[in-house]
């Protein structure tokens, strides 16, 4: 900018010498020569905009490498804020963009246990009293195991077979509870149902 002025201004001089002309002609060129394209960070801040929205949603993904992705994006927002980062340092913004597309890739999101969830509420609402020991404890086994699997914050839509299993082990395992003095599972009516009427003989 103060090159160009002074250019401009031996420019306008009517009695400027020729030496001063050369002096910020050159002034000029070596300021032209020194400037820099601006790094693009185009890549970058559509990254950056995609973690972001990533993070304001954190509770759908898993933690396991949730840490990773808050770094990078944290590498990448400063690297965005830089205004001094001109084409030279093209290599930094494509690092920083390579650094969290790899952590948003590692990202994966929770299993759904909304329905291990619900059996586990009606699972711990049961009373066993009446009920043979063999069948309350597989019962137990299958509550303790599925009650393990609800608490595991690592699990993502890659276990989900796992949750699957521990709703199917949790189902079964109510279906077998037993009343004591029976050889199968006992049917337990709703607390709403009533004995029907005996019917009177005409």
């Amino acid at each position: 900018v103060d090159a160009l002025a002074a250019a401009k201004d031996v420019m306008a001089d009517g009695d400027a010498m020729q030496e001063d002309v050369d002096k910020a002609a050159d002034a000029l060129l070596d300021a032209i020569l020194a400037q820099r394209f601006k790094a693009d960070k185009s890549v970058l801040e559509e990254l950056v905009n995609r973690a972001t929205q990533m993070v304001e949603n954190a509770d759908k993904y898993v933690e396991t490498h949730w840490q990773e992705l808050l770094d990078a994006l944290t590498g990448a927002q400063a690297i965005m804020a830089d205004q001094t980062l001109s084409e030279d340092d093209q290599a930094k913004v494509d690092e920083a963009a390579a650094a969290l597309l790899d952590a948003i890739l590692a990202q994966r999101f929770k299993a759904d246990k909304s329905i291990l969830e619900d059996l586990i509420n009606k699972a711990e609402g049961i009373n066993l009293d009446g009920y043979t020991a063999e069948s309350v404890a597989t019962f137990r086994t299958a509550l303790a195991t599925a009650q393990a699997v609800m608490a595991d914050a690592t699990l993502s839509e890659d276990d989900q077979k796992t949750v699957d299993k521990a709703v199917a082990a949790l189902t079964a395992a109510m279906n077998g509870l037993t009343a004591q003095g029976e050889t199968q599972p006992s049917d337990k009516p709703e607390t709403t149902d009533k004995p029907q009427a005996t019917q009177k003989p005409e």
